[in-house]
This record gives C-alpha cells, structure tokens and sequence, in this order.
C-alpha cells in the first residue's frame, strides 16, 4: 500500500516504477507493507547527521518495521527502495535493524569489510546497504562474498 498526498502523484509514481521495474527481490518486498510519501523532513536528521558523523545528512527515506516513509515529496530510486526494504528485512528477521552477531549474517559483518562508505556508519546500515548492492550492483558479489553468500541464504529462505 503507498499513501501520499495528492499535489506528490507524480513523485509517487515514480517511486512505484522504480518499485516495479527494479527488479527488488520478493524477500525484501516482502518485508514492507507500506509507502508513505511525505512532504516533510525526517525529524530524526540532525539526530543521524550526529551519531553518523555526517554533516548536512539529509534522509531520503526510513524503513525498520515494515514500513517505509519518502521524505521531502520526493521520489526514491531503486537503491533506496532495497535498502530501506533491507532495514524491513532485518526487523522481520530479529526484531531489530541489527543483525544479531550470533546470526550468520552477523558473524560475517566481523569477517568482512563493509559493504559500503555509508554501511561502515553500523551494522544496522550495513545490512541495508547490502540489500542495496544486491540489487544494483552485481560486483558486491566479489567485494563481499561472504555477505553476499549469507544474504542471498536469508533471501532464498524467505522465498520459500
């Protein structure tokens, strides 16, 4: 389900094509039940641009509980579709955006760099941004294959 307020038509439209022809694995759909598009700013952002230590940090999206909000009336592209579905993911998964370090997933955050600049910020981002190269990069595969093997385990296993 996407709600938005009427004048956002297009920028959700946009969002929904890139929903539909990103080619975002089932397991991570799966994971969100609904799409707000929202003119407003992510209340939290000066929260995040201090613990991530990133100035100016602007969020263009949120998910962790099922849901996923667009912020600033804007549209989202495919990336940042997966990657808040990844957060979605992860708290179906463990309850948490986090994964556990006891998971499978978690031990090889331990074993391996991460998967990206904005996924060294947690393991909670790392995740996310894993859902993310899955889905738009294939070379994550050789940069990570150890994320990579145990991401595509818990994606095959929720497909079943």
């Amino acid at each position: 389900r996407v709600s938005y307020p009427a004048r956002l038509r297009h920028a959700a439209a946009k969002t929904l094509l890139n929903l539909v022809e990103g080619d975002i694995h089932p397991t991570l759909l799966a994971a969100t039940h609904t799409i707000t598009i929202s003119t407003q700013k992510n209340q939290y952002d000066s929260h995040w641009e201090q613990v991530y230590g990133m100035k100016g940090l602007v969020s263009a999206a949120t998910g962790g509980d099922g849901h996923m909000v667009v912020y600033n009336g804007g549209s989202v592209s495919t990336g940042t579709i997966a990657h808040e579905c990844g957060h979605n993911l992860a708290f179906k998964l463990w309850g948490s955006t986090r994964p556990p370090e006891w998971s499978e997933y978690g031990k090889v955050q331990k074993q391996e760099p991460p998967v990206s600049d904005y996924g060294s910020k947690s393991p909670d981002e790392d995740f996310a941004e894993m859902a993310k190269k899955y889905t738009v990069e294939v070379m994550v595969r050789y940069d990570v294959p150890k994320k990579y093997a145990e991401f595509e385990k818990i994606l095959k296993a929720g497909a079943n």
